[in-house]
């Protein structure tokens, strides 16, 4: 059994690590998601990410960033020194968009390029998206099976208040694969952690269905949150329906 992460705090941050073989690998999370967006400002999380990696110089190959449903990553790796300082300069250049500092010029930039690279579903299971959005309409969950179709008519100031409530020290972890590096700095803005907001489904008629845009076959419920005493049961009950 391998031993618990360590866990710290850096500069307000939570920092979990456990020391693993191989390169230095860092994953900066945010608890925001597409979840906190609304259908006209859907993709915002995502503009923030790229906003973010467009200020590191130097970037290294292997960094990857990823903006789903609850949660948006920063992932990079390398030598202790190449982590820290693409972590310092992630921080800042998210802190540089929440106060103002970052020039409105790079927002429109990273607009269009976004724009460009065409509709992108914040869920990447299309037949899982669908039956979301069936079930929560154009709002939280919802929002999984919409395409982020406005992301040029978002306001400056969308974007930076944006930043300026999800993207916090209090709202991130950092997990890394190895011991902090010496001196890592994370000059993120001030703020708190932000909870998973709670979402009723829209009224439908139940038991339903609905005819799909695609070939899948798709059988979805509602059910209590994921705990200790209930998910060996909604583990069960998958396990069952998939065999049958």
């Amino acid at each position: 059994m391998s031993a618990a992460p360590t866990i710290t705090e850096i500069d307000g941050v939570e920092v979990h690590w456990r020391a693993l073989p191989g390169r230095l690998r860092a994953d900066l999370v945010f608890r925001a998601g597409a979840v906190d967006e609304a259908f006209h400002t859907l993709g915002t999380g995502h503009l923030v990410e790229h906003l973010a990696f467009a200020e590191v110089e130097d970037l290294d190959p292997d960094v990857n960033g990823s903006s789903g449903m609850l949660t948006t990553t920063f992932q990079v790796e390398g030598t202790p020194e190449k982590v820290a300082h693409q972590l310092r300069s992630l921080c800042r250049a998210i802190s540089g968009l929440a106060d103002g500092s970052l020039p409105a010029a790079r927002i429109e930039h990273e607009k269009r390029i976004l724009a460009a690279e065409g509709d992108v579903s914040a869920l990447g299971e299309p037949a899982v998206a669908e039956a979301l959005t069936v079930r929560y309409g154009l709002r939280g969950p919802g929002l999984a099976g919409v395409s982020s179709r406005f992301i040029e008519k978002l306001s400056d100031d969308e974007v930076r208040s944006f930043a300026r409530e999800y993207f916090t020290r209090g709202n991130a972890m950092l997990v890394l694969s190895g011991e902090p590096p010496v001196g890592l700095e994370l000059p993120l803005p001030e703020g708190a952690r932000r909870s998973v907001p709670e979402f009723e489904p829209v009224p439908l008629v139940l038991p339903g269905e609905y005819t799909t845009g695609g070939e899948d076959l798709v059988l979805s419920f509602q059910v209590p949150g994921m705990t200790a005493g209930v998910d060996p049961v909604a583990r069960l009950v998958l396990t069952t329906l998939r065999r049958r």
